[in-house]
C-alpha cells in the first residue's frame, strides 16, 4: 500500500478523523518527544498521521497540528485498519519509537469539556 504526502494546510486547512488514537513519540534528531494523532480520513478512504500537536480544543474535539491544520476527533477512539497501517508505516519511515499511548489524555480532556460546558457550539 502507497503512501504519500497529505494536501498543504492552506489547501485543506480541516481534516475530520474517525477511529483515531494519539501517541507520545521521539523522532531523531527532534530534542523532545512529540504528539501526533493517527486516524482515518473517511471522505478521502485511507488513513493519516498528523504532524506534531500544537494545541488541543477539547470544546470542540479537535487539535491543532504545527502545520496548523486542525483535526476533528469524531467517534471513539481506536485505529481500524487503515490507520493503523499508516501509524506502523510512519513510524518506520521517520525511524520513530513509540513512547507512550496518549489517547486516554485526550478522551480526559475531552470529556472534562463536555462535563463543563455541554456541547460545542454549532453542534446543537
Amino acid at each position: 500500500m502507497p503512501a504519500w504526502l497529505p494536501p498543504t494546510a492552506a489547501d485543506q486547512p480541516s481534516v475530520t478523523l474517525t477511529s483515531w488514537a494519539a501517541f507520545e513519540v521521539q523522532v531523531p534528531g527532534l530534542d523532545a518527544p512529540t504528539i501526533h494523532v493517527a486516524g482515518y480520513a473517511e471522505w478521502e478512504g485511507s488513513g493519516r498521521v498528523t504532524s506534531p500537536l500544537k494545541s488541543v480544543d477539547a470544546q470542540r474535539r479537535s487539535v491543532v497540528t504545527s502545520s496548523g491544520r486542525v483535526y476533528r476527533l469524531q467517534g471513539g477512539p481506536g485505529l481500524s485498519g487503515d490507520a493503523e497501517y499508516v501509524w506502523r508505516r510512519w513510524l518506520r519511515l521517520w525511524n520513530a519509537t513509540e513512547l507512550s499511548d496518549a489517547t486516554s489524555a485526550l478522551v480526559e480532556q475531552f470529556t472534562a469539556a463536555s462535563s463543563a460546558g455541554g456541547e460545542p457550539p454549532g453542534e446543537r
